[in-house]
Order: structure tokens, then C-alpha cells, then sequence
């Protein structure tokens, strides 16, 4: 609700039935004050009439009271009048006390004026006595030289300031400090958290330590926090560890951290360090993609091997290749992860898939939490794309040297290989990388579920529910958010999928689309958070959490104070090129989905850095690092969400 000073000048709406037709839609007046008896409106003070009116639509026009300022055309008729009273030998006391009052401002701003400021200082400014006088005396003296004096070292690594003191008060000048730019360092968090809390405990330890009052939780966490000061050797690698973690993420090859070279798929099965692990790693691959490996890989059935010769000769133009990637996931079963992805392939059909949107997923969380009884678990398939057979098959081909020699003895490739080393396959079954690997994989899902009784909602797409049983869930591709009320509702479904995928099963609902779940089903409570994919994103832009706190996540334009309109400032900063583009787009895209998931607040500067990422300036850049740095100095976001007492749900209806 603005506030105004009172007697402030505004022009308010008349309303349509108030006013004549065609009459001025508005009126002149003065404001009053706020309203106490109305919401969000005004008195104000009529013009014409004298009256008093309340209205709700007010124009203030404060920002047309803009500060006096000096003309050059003044101070030309100034100095004219002057010189004529001079030459006529008139006294004006008024100018005179003028010219007295700015010649003491004159004299107090001159640079070279060192004042010397005394505690208890006191002196009466002397009087002008004659203004010709003085302008007499001041035509016959030479202009005074000015002798600067080179200033001492110490002293040129100060700005010039100039100071004004005032004779009535005491000024204490503090010395001026050096500035020096910090070096980005990695700031200690306030809280360490433990794997065991949940999302509501360090929310909970969060608030505590950040208030001054708890004393008995700072004494609580005191424990962990001192554990993160033997950690200063590895917060100084961690920049180090970013960047390496940066390179990989962004070109996914395996780094050699002694030469510092990046390898890829070829060089990591000739690498004399690295050869051993990768060729297994490559052999697992083309053992679970062709008919297996005896006792180690269990098969898929999705390619097989075969002669040149025995491909169509229609079907000879579509044959493609494989591209390899490799990458290392310590977190997997398989650290060193080889996956062979078919190139891109020409599909006339459609090859769209239902799935639920963030939005859906949503609801669906504060569905279970306010749903009396309900609970909510998650379900994953292995090898989705990998189990579904394609109506026509496809075909394509590697190179004999890409493949490692067990698998090669295994199913003996040298025999059916062609003279220039190619060994083609035959691909019956999706596999990563195929246009319509998704839709087919969705659709063979599809129907036992349809026979079992499950069916998709014709509202809503993503959603998922059973014609007799309470139970409900929404799909995104491979991943399944379950609510339910009856454990055997649960297994119903989980031994559904168990006849034709393998399927793993979290009865607790701790994580589902990157979205951290803490469930207080006493409660009623569901805690939201990202916190793992916000700091991935941060160490894959290689960002350095700064000093100073960063509070804003967006750079504060700072208004023209007196002037009557403000104009927007055009961008004249260098642009940054393909590179700088592809960094802003990548931004923006890695943390849509967080600001989407936990934190709203991060949608209004992300909009605006879209706005301006098809021709990206420094300026923009800038922007975008500025973002980084908010989003780093910020506790990371926690979305709460409350059961609802007057939900139809929590009265027991949950259909």
C-alpha cells in the first residue's frame, strides 16, 4: 500500500458512473491520507470542489518536485547584474550577503585549503564590507601560482577525496584503509549435514543456529561444526577438484590425472595404465547388448551379429553406427561405465510419450500427505530401452578394432567381419539412442498394466490409477511416484513390473525426479528439497563460493533520484561469443528445473537472463555469474507442504 506526504499532488480516477460523457477520466487534487475504512484506497482532497473523496486508483506526482539547480542562463545574469551594480556604484546587501555566503563555500571546497580542525572550534565568519572593494583588490593581485607536490607512494595508492568541514562541528577523520580484493575462498557452511538427517532436521538446525537467542542449539550442533576444521587441506583442493569435475561432466571422456589428458573410448583400450579395466568394461557392454557373457553378463538379446551379406539390400542406406561413451560413476554397482548409443536415425512415426510434468508431481506429493492413510513409495526399471522389440529392425555396424578381444573369441567376429574390418549387427530391440526407444518401451508397458486393471487418466496426462484398488501412481519414463493406502495394493503392482523388468523399490519415498522427499506422515508434513543437484550445478560451473554474502539474485538497477522520467540503459558491452552463449544457455537450463522444483525466487532472474541469451553480452554474463553467486552464499531452498484439514481426501474419500 504506497504512502504519500500529506498536501502531495495526484490526480485521481472519477469512475464511469461520476463522470460525464466524454469527461476527463481523471481529476486534479491533493492526498489527505489512507483510507481506514476501505482497503487499498485513499483520501484525497478535490481541487475544484474542496471536497473530500475516496478513490482506490491515485497518481502521485512527487517525482515532478525535482531539487532547484543553477542554469548556466542564471549564472550569466547573475554576473551581469553584478558587474552593472558594480559599475554604478549601487549596494545590494541582499547580493552581498550572496556573493559572502558562496565565496565561504568557495573557500572551504578549494582543494588547497588544508583546515585544521580543533575540538571546541568556533569562529565567526568575518563580514564583506564593500563588494567594489573587493573586487578592485582582487583585479590588481597577480594570480598566485600553484606548486603541487608530488605525492609520496603510499599516498598514490589513494583516490583524491575532498573533504568539507564544518567550523561548528567537530569532524574525526578515520584513516583510510587499503582495499584489497579478496581471493574467492570456500566458506564453511553453518551446519555440516550428516547422510542420517532428514531434510526437516537441517531445516530445523538451520533456523536454529541462525537465531541468537537459542543458545541450547548452537551448544548441539557445536559438535558438528568443529568437524569441519580439520578440513582446510581439502576446502583448498576443492576448486581444483571442481574444475577437474567440470571437464569431465562437460565432454564426459576419462581425465589421466597424471599427464592431465582427457581420454576417450579408443585411447582407454590401448592406455597401458588403463586397458585392463576399460576392455571389461567394453566387453560387459557388448555382452549385455548381444547374448551375454558365460557367468559374468547376463543378456539382453538386443543386437546380434551377422554377415554384411545377410542384410537387405533395401536396408543397406539406413544402417548406422555406434558412438561410445565412458565415464566414471563411483556411486554405481559399475564404476567404469562404457555405454554404446546408437546415432541419430530418421523415424516417420510419432515418437512422443505421456508423462507427468513437475507440476503433476507436485500435487501428487501434496495428494499423499493429505490423504488420510495414505502412503508414498517409489519404484525404478533397469534396462528400460533395452527390453522392448521394435516392429522393423535396424541395422549397423562397428569397427573390429573398437571391440575387445574377448568379445570377439566369444563370438568368433573375425569370420563374418568384411575385408576392411567392419562387423555388422542387427538391432531387434530399442536401445539408447533410438528416436523411438521411449515410445515403444511406454506402449510395451502399457499393456499388462491395462490388463490388470490400471489405466491412464484421460484428463491428466502422467496419471495413473487402478479401477478397483485405492491406489494410484504417476510415470515419468522409467520412475514411478506410488500412493497408496494398503501395502497389498503395493505389491500388486511391484510384482506386476517384477514379471518382465527388474524393479527397485523405496517403501520410504526419499527420492524421486532429484526431488529429496522427508515424509512426516504424524505430521502431515512433506519437506522438499534439492540440495544435491544444487550443489552438482554449482561444481559444474566451476563457481567459488565468494566472501560477501550475496542476497539479491539479480543485479539492482539504482533509480535517478529528481528526474521526472526513468530511462532504460542500453547495453554497450562486448558481446562474448558462441562459447559465452552456450555457458548462458546452460545456466539457465541446469537450474530451471531446481528454481521449478524448491525455489521460485530463482524463476524472476532466470526469465530475465533468457530474455537476452540469443545475443548474449558481458553484461549478461556478468548476470548469469551473479546468479552463481547468490545461489551459492544462499541456504538451499526447502519446500514444505501441510495436509489440508477441509481436503476431501483427509475426510477418507481418495477417488
Amino acid at each position: 500500500m504506497p504512502l504519500a506526504p500529506m498536501g502531495c499532488a495526484v490526480q485521481f480516477h472519477v469512475k464511469p458512473d461520476r463522470r460525464k460523457t466524454r469527461g476527463e477520466h481523471s481529476m486534479d487534487g491533493w492526498y489527505l491520507k489512507t483510507s481506514e475504512e476501505y482497503y487499498r484506497c485513499h483520501i484525497v482532497l478535490v481541487k475544484k470542489t474542496e471536497a473530500k473523496r475516496v478513490t482506490d486508483t491515485v497518481f502521485f506526482k512527487h517525482k515532478y518536485i525535482t531539487q532547484p539547480e543553477v542554469k548556466p542562463a542564471d549564472i550569466i545574469i547573475k554576473a551581469y547584474q553584478d558587474l552593472r551594480q558594480a559599475l554604478q556604484g549601487l549596494k545590494n546587501p541582499a547580493d552581498a550577503k550572496q556573493m559572502q555566503t558562496l565565496e565561504q563555500i568557495q573557500d572551504q571546497l578549494s582543494p588547497g585549503n588544508k583546515m585544521q580542525i580543533e575540538r571546541g572550534l568556533e569562529r565567526r565568519l568575518p563580514r564583506v564590507q564593500n563588494i567594489m572593494q573587493q573586487l578592485t583588490e582582487r583585479a590588481q593581485q597577480q594570480p598566485p601560482r600553484v606548486q603541487f607536490k608530488e605525492p609520496r607512494r603510499e599516498e598514490s595508492l589513494q583516490s583524491a577525496r575532498m573533504i568539507v568541514a564544518s567550523p561548528r562541528k567537530q569532524v574525526v577523520m578515520s584513516p583510510r584503509k587499503e582495499i584489497v580484493t579478496p581471493a574467492p575462498i570456500i566458506r564453511k557452511p553453518k551446519y555440516i549435514a550428516q547422510e542420517e538427517d532428514s531434510i526437516a532436521a537441517r531445516l530445523k538446525a538451520q533456523r536454529a543456529l541462525s537465531s541468537t537467542d537459542t543458545v541450547n542449539a548452537r551448544q548441539a550442533s557445536a559438535t558438528k561444526v568443529s568437524a569441519a576444521a580439520d578440513e582446510s587441506i581439502a576446502e583448498r583442493l576443492l576448486p581444483q577438484k571442481r574444475q577437474i569435475a567440470n571437464i569431465i561432466e562437460k565432454a564426459f571422456p576419462v581425465l589421466d590425472q597424471k599427464t592431465g589428458q582427457l581420454l576417450e573410448y579408443r585411447q582407454l583400450l590401448r592406455h597401458p595404465k588403463f586397458k585392463n579395466a576399460w576392455n571389461i568394461s567394453a566387453a560387459n557392454e557388448f555382452g549385455r547388448l548381444a547374448q551375454g557373457i558365460k557367468g559374468r553378463v547376463k543378456a539382453t538379446d538386443t543386437i546380434k551379429f551377422m554377415r554384411k551379406s545377410e542384410i537387405p539390400h533395401d536396408r543397406l542406406k539406413d544402417v548406422t553406427y555406434i558412438k561410445f561413451v565412458c565415464q566414471v560413476r563411483t556411486e554405481k554397482e559399475e564404476p567404469n561405465r562404457t555405454r554404446a548409443t546408437f546415432r541419430v536415425i530418421h523415424y516417420p512415426d510419432d515418437v512422443g510419450t505421456p508423462t507427468a510434468d513437475l507440476l503433476l508431481i507436485k500435487i501428487f506429493l501434496n495428494s499423499a500427505i493429505s490423504t488420510k492413510g495414505a502412503r508414498f513409495a517409489t519404484a525404478d526399471l533397469s534396462n528400460f530401452y533395452l527390453c522392448t522389440p521394435m516392429p522393423k529392425p535396424k541395422f549397423g555396424r562397428v569397427k573390429l578394432s573398437d571391440i575387445p578381444d574377448e568379445i570377439i573369441e566369444e563370438y568368433k567376429l573375425r569370420e563374418i567381419a568384411t575385408p576392411d574390418e567392419w562387423v555388422y549387427f542387427r538391432a531387434d530391440k530399442t536401445h539408447y539412442g533410438l528416436p523411438q526407444a521411449g515410445s515403444l518401451s511406454h506402449d510395451l508397458l502399457e499393456k499388462p498394466l491395462n490388463k490388470e486393471g490400471y489405466y491412464k487418466s484421460l484428463i491428466v496426462p502422467g496419471l495413473w490409477k487402478h479401477k478397483m484398488r485405492n491406489i494410484q501412481f504417476v510415470l515419468v519414463v522409467d520412475r514411478f511416484g506410488i500412493k497408496y493406502l494398503k501395502k497389498e495394493d503395493l505389491y500388486h503392482l511391484v510384482n506386476l513390473l517384477k514379471r518382465n523388468y527388474d524393479v527397485s523399490v523405496d517403501l520410504d519415498g526419499k527420492e524421486f525426479v532429484k526431488i529429496e522427499l522427508d515424509w512426516d506422515y504424524d505430521k502431515g508434513e512433506v519437506h522438499l528439497s534439492m540440495e544435491p543437484y544444487l550443489r552438482k550445478a554449482l561444481r559444474q560451473f566451476y563457481n567459488l563460493v565468494p566472501k560477501k554474502r550475496r542476497d539479491s539474485s539479480y543485479p539492482h538497477v539504482e533509480p535517478k533520484y529528481g528526474a521526472k522520467q526513468q530511462f532504460a540503459e542500453y547495453d554497450t558491452s562486448p558481446a562474448v561469443g558462441k562459447e559465452g552463449q552456450t555457458y548462458i544457455q546452460k545456466v539457465n537450463g541446469k537450474f530451471l528445473w531446481y528454481a521449478r522444483g524448491v525455489d521460485p525466487t530463482a524463476l524472476v532472474p532466470l526469465s530475465a537472463l533468457a530474455s537476452q541469451q540469443s545475443k548474449p553480452t558481458q553484461n549478461t554474463m556478468d548476470k548469469s555469474k551473479h546468479f552463481l553467486d547468490y545461489m551459492a552464499t544462499q541456504e538451499p531452498a526447502v519446500l514444505t507442504y501441510r495436509y489440508d484439514s477441509s481436503s476431501p481426501y483427509r475426510r477418507g474419500l481418495f477417488k
